[in-house]
């Protein structure tokens, strides 16, 4: 069975692997164009979930499309699964980039959750007084600049 490649943000992403070389669609292929198309390779599951967000996010930035494709192939090689590598994309091209404000805030909170659940006696006012506390510090360090 012949696998369809979707016209639009998957197109992007797989014309990314094509100028990236053989090295990144091994990585993240299993195989080259070539074994792809002589039928030898096949596309592995979940492709097409990171293709669509990969691609989604090269048309939304104008990133370098071989920097990402690269970067996709550094992920597989690591062991991070398509769908991660697909949300970590949907992520940055929705907005939550370093220096988010919103985005931070999701990362203190899930924190202190992670605080709490490890010290269960911890209380509100420890967790307002140690925000505080951090409030001052940040203070501090941003007079001295």
């Amino acid at each position: 069975m012949r696998t369809k490649i979707g016209t639009g943000f998957q197109s992007a992403f797989v014309g990314a692997l094509m100028e990236a070389g053989e090295d990144v669609q091994r990585a993240i292929l299993g195989g080259t164009e070539a074994e792809v198309v002589a039928g030898t390779c096949h596309f592995p599951r979940g492709w097409k979930t990171v293709a669509e967000s990969v691609g989604r996010y090269l048309e939304a930035t104008g990133a370098d499309r071989v920097a990402v494709a690269r970067a996709v192939a550094d992920a597989k090689q690591q062991g991070v699964s398509f769908g991660d590598i697909a949300a970590h994309f949907r992520r940055l091209r929705l907005g939550e980039r370093d220096g988010n404000v919103t985005s931070l805030t999701k990362h203190i909170a899930r924190a202190i959750d992670e605080y709490r659940a490890r010290f269960s006696k911890t209380t509100d006012e420890q967790i307002h007084s140690a925000l505080l506390t951090l409030i001052d510090v940040l203070g501090e360090r941003q007079s001295r600049r």
